[in-house]
């Protein structure tokens, strides 16, 4: 009967959603089948051949309700944007609007299609008919990709978004989809109000969380995400283990496969400079050594009389210091003198990545974050860095067996790095860039 040839397409349907969410679980099929894209396509065309002729013989607002509903469950189960999901879908709400489900899956529909605020529109519309977890996370997504007209606009689309996250969290505390997006949340905070390291730990205790369901756990994306924000703490080790997670559960995901790529191939490029001095010319490297001792007063600028105002405006006093004798983490009341020898391979920067040497030839990464794109470092360059922060990296890459150990200088803004004895002007500066992951949808 057309009633039974309803409910075995409904079944079907379910059983390719359920196939698609837990996809990445099954690696070894993942590996067989070449990408969760091609496979989910692939069952699409079969389903919606085996039942093409459904629509037809169906009558009455609930069934022709029913199959529009799951004919645009069918399409959106496709990476991608596709016109029939959201024709479908649009049907499936106008002929029953207190339906949540459609409402949201209509809402991930616009997303694929980067309309933003009909997405928006629609998640809300979904919660009037029901307090739904998928819906918060959904919702937490698009407020951070709506457009804002203002820096305070921003923040509070941003604020608001971590409300969504937290109550989508409080309908169940294990949920590692709510815990991921609530990382994602707080990482938007951090970069949009004043990176504040309460923010980023708390992104990256909420990652952490993630972690633990196996469901979230096998989601490239939060992988992804996780790796991203390693990065701009300077934790490349971890940094490189999670793209590599994300790309070995979703080969087909070029944004992982870059990173694979890229990252070792810069860390390796540090280390070359670092362990050669820049292969520096004896003329040029010479030069350079004498203008520790000839030119120290005029590069450090501002910092030679021994002391600056902080950005609070009040006074601090500054002792020269060498790399050897910082401790890792905050370094207060010093002054760090150092020289550019070599510009490292950077395809993706996050942020202004040299090599630099100190008057005892000792060598270390500088990042300096927050910089504009055209402000860049050359060879020889002073850099006098108050109040310096320092990590170290010392690990093998478990790949290649590459051995990375250089200590890394942290300079948080531009405001306070003197170059060549000047310090840096107000142009200098640029909004940090919050990195988006890849366009999914979330799951009941």
């Amino acid at each position: 009967s057309s009633s039974d040839r309803l409910a075995a397409f409904q079944q079907e349907v379910e059983a390719l959603v359920r196939f698609k969410d837990e996809y990445f679980a099954q690696q070894q099929e993942q590996q067989q089948r070449g990408g969760r894209s091609a496979a989910v396509e692939a069952r699409v065309e079969q389903i919606a051949s085996r039942y093409a002729d459904v629509g037809a013989s169906i009558s009455g607002p609930d069934s022709r309700c029913a199959h529009a509903l799951s004919m645009g469950k069918l399409y959106h189960c496709l990476e991608e944007f596709d016109q029939r999901a959201l024709d479908n879908l649009t049907t499936a709400a106008k002929l029953k609007p207190d339906q949540p489900e459609a409402w949201r899956l209509l809402g991930e529909t616009y997303w694929k299609r980067r309309d933003y605020q009909s997405a928006y529109n629609c998640f809300n519309s979904a919660l009037q008919h029901g307090r739904d977890s998928a819906v918060l996370r959904n919702l937490s997504m698009v407020l951070r990709a709506l457009p804002f007209a203002s820096a305070a606009d921003r923040l509070a689309k941003v604020e608001e978004s971590l409300a969504k996250a937290k109550e989508a969290l409080q309908m169940d505390i294990k949920d590692g989809r709510s815990w991921a997006v609530l990382g994602n949340a707080y990482l938007s905070c951090y970069f949009t109000k004043d990176q504040s390291s309460t923010s980023m730990r708390l992104a990256m205790s909420a990652y952490s969380n993630a972690m633990k369901d196996p469901v979230a756990s096998s989601d490239p994306d939060l992988h992804y995400n996780s790796a991203m924000a390693h990065v701009y703490l300077d934790q490349y080790e971890q940094a490189l283990s999670g793209f590599r997670m994300a790309h070995r559960l979703d080969p087909s995901w070029p944004q992982a496969q870059e990173k694979v790529t890229q990252l070792p191939r810069m860390l390796s490029s540090i280390q070359d400079i670092i362990d050669s001095r820049g292969r520096l010319k004896p003329r040029v490297y010479k030069s350079m050594m004498e203008g520790f001792a000839q030119r120290r007063v005029k590069d450090l600028g501002p910092y030679a009389g021994g002391g600056y105002s902080d950005s609070r405006g009040e006074s601090v006093a500054l002792a020269e210091v060498r790399l050897s004798q910082l401790k890792v983490g905050a370094n207060p009341e010093t002054v760090l003198l150092l020289r550019v020898i070599g510009l490292p391979r950077a395809d993706d920067q996050v942020c202004l990545s040299v090599c630099a040497m100190d008057s005892d030839e000792a060598c270390s990464l500088v990042n300096i974050f927050n910089i504009s794109a055209d402000r860049g470092l050359t060879v020889d360059d002073a850099m006098a860095i108050p109040e310096p922060t320092l990590s170290r990296l010392d690990f093998a890459d478990s790949e290649t067996g590459r051995k990375f150990q250089f200590p890394i200088v942290r300079v948080p803004s531009p405001d306070c790095l003197v170059v060549n004895g000047k310090k840096a002007k107000a142009s200098a500066w640029r909004s940090a860039t919050v990195f988006s992951s890849q366009v999914s949808s979330s799951s009941t």
